[in-house]
């Protein structure tokens, strides 16, 4: 265990929009049967349009479960999370982090349905809109703020 990996209390990382993808992968492709049956049922005395309707159906099948690939692929590629470490808060996006020490951080609160508001002794606040994939904000907010307390009476670990 490395010398930073010691240092973090709590890690989550920010959930991502699965479902949705899926179930739209999932209706395309749905429709490719369907169509197909109409095509060699429905039609199956009308050349022209058994054709068309079975050409919709193919490109039913391959587009829908390519569009999930491709939209789960661009949503699980981004990466987005929140540590709590002994020195303060981090959350990074895509490389790019903020750091906001405990002793900056005056107040943890929420604001339904998923914004968590770290409220700065100088200094705007920083809100965060964001879910989290394993925990609840509200379970998250009264853990960051329990830590906050923590580190205010220097409860927690040395770095």
């Amino acid at each position: 265990m490395t010398t930073e990996t010691k240092d973090i209390l709590e890690w989550h990382r920010v959930e991502v929009a699965v479902l949705g993808s899926l179930a739209a992968g999932a209706i395309v492709l749905l429709f490719g049967p369907i169509l197909a049956a109409i095509a060699f049922v429905g039609f199956k005395h009308d050349l022209p349009f058994e054709i068309v309707f079975a050409v919709l159906a193919g490109i039913c099948v391959v587009f829908g479960p390519s569009y999930a690939i491709l939209k789960l692929a661009r949503s699980l590629g981004e990466e987005a999370w929140l540590s709590a470490r002994v020195d303060g808060v981090v959350f990074e996006r895509n490389g790019k982090s903020l750091h906001l020490p405990w002793d900056d951080i005056e107040k943890v609160e929420m604001q339904p349905p998923t914004t968590l508001v770290f409220k700065r002794r100088k200094g705007e606040a920083f809100v965060l809109h964001e879910r989290f994939a394993t925990i609840e904000t509200s379970e998250l907010q009264k853990r960051l703020e329990d830590l906050r307390r923590k580190a205010s009476f220097g409860l927690l670990p040395k770095a």
